[in-house]
């Protein structure tokens, strides 16, 4: 199944809610988004929008932690760190 995978640094497509517009625009009941806890973080969309999307919606989900040392908008693929060894809200 292709999922909608928003990435962080990417200027054109980086937030969490322009996955969803998509998604909705797509008008399919099979619309997938592909999140990521560092392109989440590191696009601004913060953690909070993920709550609208229910369990169809999302297939995959990847867990990148980012180190908090490093400010968002300077952060790289390459800084990612293990989940749960960064900044990202995990328990």
């Amino acid at each position: 199944m292709p999922q909608l995978e928003f990435w962080g640094a990417f200027p054109s497509f980086f937030h969490l809610g322009q996955a969803m517009a998509v998604a909705a625009a797509a008008d399919d009941k099979d619309a997938k988004i592909l999140a990521d806890v560092y392109h989440l973080f590191r696009g601004g969309s913060g953690f909070e929008g993920m709550k609208m999307l229910d369990g169809h919606a999302i297939d995959i989900f990847h867990m990148n932690d980012f180190p908090a040392s490093i400010p968002r908008t300077e952060q790289q693929d390459k800084d990612r760190v293990m989940p749960g060894d960064g900044g990202a809200p995990m328990k």
